[in-house]
């Protein structure tokens, strides 16, 4: 059972013996928080100690801790309706039975003694609590870890202990302790993380708070015209100015660390607003989303408009970056990534803010647009994108088979991969076929586990691939991002895949040429490594030399005359090995200027 079930059973069973006087304090285990800013801190290193996580989230204050339950769920969720743990145990190296996906801190002890904190009032409802006494000691035994940390450990070669203290009063951005943020919601006190955070990078930047004033001025009257009003504040680029129409933390925050923009914005950049027109979007709870549905901006001479879901330079000819639904997006030459413009401005596939809703006003929320824009992303992304962005992708199974020098038509998914059976009938390198539509081909083992090595089109893999079968994933290239975008998850993509055998090249000094060569009258010497016997000759052309001079080519113990006429190209006969090519001169004067280029005739 877990802790949660636990809690809420002793709970339900206190109050039915308790009866109403034990009302309150039921609900303060539900609220969580503490009485005072020192005992909220002194509980959150309880909970630390105890390794009790219920506790600790219970001490973060509620409007950060629902945003980071809301990103949690959504994640969660989509994780379990895509089997995401099932797929990662499926190709995951051989590991003992304690390891998961579960978070556990089993094998791990922390303590924290001698702590003392000490409380400053910035207003009211916020608090500076500094710690600049005791210790923290962390121990983690590796063998009595499980889950996720487990995982871990069993990928790491021979783990040993860790034993680590570290002095409270030695710790901080000025290593002069810990200070932490406490702010106070309808009563109780909570650890703020956020203005932990912009603390932290304040006291580094050795700059004064704010002051927060004592009372915030009433929002809009709905959510449309709160998420307007915000942002018409902005352009004034005053914290002071934007404070006002946020969500009381948040505005408690920019009045005491909104002069860390100033520090942000040094090069004076400015812009403006034309129209700015949303329109209300769905609720839930006391939040509502307003979605873009026009806005002009002037930023630096530029002009743009943005569309419920477009971004349109009007400045420029280029095509609009339009939102399709999706967070995803891949390159071709790397696993997928997060298409941050749609992750961090889009709800349900719209441009949009969030507002919340305080004594009957809406106010724009920073807090609660991240993690709804987030919780979004999420949502938006397929089984295949999830698998991608996870390095999940060799969980599929293959469909069909590569074989060398035969051309396959592959059909992309809508995370632009598509997994394969290579087979490699003698211990050879390998390339892809010159195409734009390519991206890269990585290959396996058969079960997915044992990384083989990737395949390009523009070098060959870095070692010999034994004869075998593997299980290959194939990345589209460059057009599949360009349909993507366009076209979103319905985006069809299709190319011809062949894989060639790579031919080392052969080269001179290391390169696989070597232009504007000059040649002394005491003879020069290149380097010549011919791993085959692909390269056929060794090419020398001639872009200056004295008219009555002799150029002597010896390579292989042979040596071969040059001609020395000017544009003029002479083959040298070479084969697979390794030798040493010296160019001298003859009859020519210590002053005469002779210069060649060096290649091969097939590479």
């Amino acid at each position: 059972m877990s802790r949660r079930a636990i809690v809420l059973l002793s709970v339900a069973g206190g109050l039915l013996v308790a009866g109403s006087a034990a009302a309150l304090v039921v609900q303060n285990i539900f609220r969580g928080g503490a009485d005072s800013p020192e005992s909220a801190i002194t509980k959150t290193m309880d909970a630390i100690t105890k390794k009790d996580l219920v506790g600790l989230f219970t001490m973060v204050s509620p409007h950060e801790r629902d945003a980071l339950v809301r990103v949690q769920d959504a994640i969660t969720k989509k994780a379990a309706d895509l089997n995401i743990a099932d797929a990662a145990k499926k190709v995951a190296p051989a590991s003992s039975d304690q390891a998961g996906s579960e978070l556990s801190f089993d094998g791990v002890d922390i303590s924290i003694t001698g702590a003392e904190p000490s409380v400053s009032q910035v207003s009211e409802n916020v608090a500076v609590v500094h710690i600049s006494s005791g210790q923290v000691k962390l121990h983690v035994e590796p063998s009595e870890t499980r889950g996720a940390l487990r995982s871990i450990y069993d990928n790491v070669n021979d783990p040993q202990p860790t034993d680590q203290t570290w002095d409270i009063n030695e710790m901080g951005p000025s290593g002069s302790g810990l200070t932490v943020m406490a702010s106070k919601t309808d009563g109780r006190w909570y650890v703020n993380l956020s203005m932990s955070v912009l603390e932290a990078i304040n006291s580094y930047e050795g700059s004064p708070r704010g002051t927060i004033p004592a009372s915030f001025p009433a929002g809009s009257d709905t959510p449309q015209a709160a998420a307007k009003a915000a942002l018409q504040a902005t352009e004034r680029q005053s914290p002071t100015e934007l404070a006002p129409f946020l969500a009381k933390d948040e505005a408690a925050a920019m009045y005491l660390y909104g002069h860390l923009w100033n520090r942000v914005n040094t090069s004076g950049w400015s812009f403006s607003f034309g129209n700015i027109d949303f329109t209300e979007g769905p609720h839930e709870g006391n939040r509502a989303q307003a979605y873009v549905n026009q806005i002009n901006v002037n930023a630096g001479g530029d002009h743009f408009t943005m569309t419920d879901k477009c971004l349109r330079d009007n400045s420029s000819s280029a095509d609009n970056n339009c939102l399709n639904g999706s967070a995803y997006q891949s390159d071709g030459y790397s696993s997928g990534t997060i298409n941050w413009m749609s992750a961090a401005l889009s709800h349900e596939g719209k441009f949009a803010l969030t507002t919340v809703s305080e004594d009957g006003k809406w106010k724009l929320s920073v807090l609660d647009t991240v993690a709804d824009h987030l919780a979004s992303a999420a949502n938006s992304f397929t089984r295949e994108q999830a698998f991608a962005l996870m390095q999940l992708a060799r969980a599929d199974d293959p469909a069909g088979t590569l074989t060398l020098n035969k051309s396959q038509e592959l059909a992309y998914n809508n995370a632009g991969y598509a997994v394969t059976t290579l087979k490699v009938d003698k211990p050879v390198k390998l390339q892809l076929n010159q195409d734009s539509t390519i991206g890269r081909l990585a290959l396996y083992s058969p079960d997915g586990k044992t990384d083989r090595g990737t395949v390009t089109s523009y070098q060959g893999t870095n070692s010999i691939i034994p004869a075998g079968e593997y299980k290959a994933v194939a990345w589209a290239g460059s057009n599949f991002q360009e349909a993507f975008s366009k076209d979103g998850n319905s985006a069809k993509v299709s190319s011809a895949l062949t894989v060639t055998e790579y031919i080392d090249p052969a080269t001179i000094d290391g390169s696989e040429t070597s232009t504007g060569r000059s040649i002394s009258s005491f003879g020069s010497s290149f380097q010549i490594e011919v791993p085959n016997d692909a390269a056929g000759a060794l090419l020398v052309k001639v872009n200056s030399a004295d008219s009555d001079s002799k150029i002597i080519a010896t390579i292989g113990g042979k040596s071969y005359n040059v001609d020395t006429a000017e544009g003029s190209t002479t083959g040298i006969p070479v084969g697979k090995g390794s030798y040493t090519l010296t160019l001298s001169t003859e009859n020519s004067s210590f002053y005469s200027s002779t210069n060649v280029d060096l290649s091969f005739e097939k590479q």
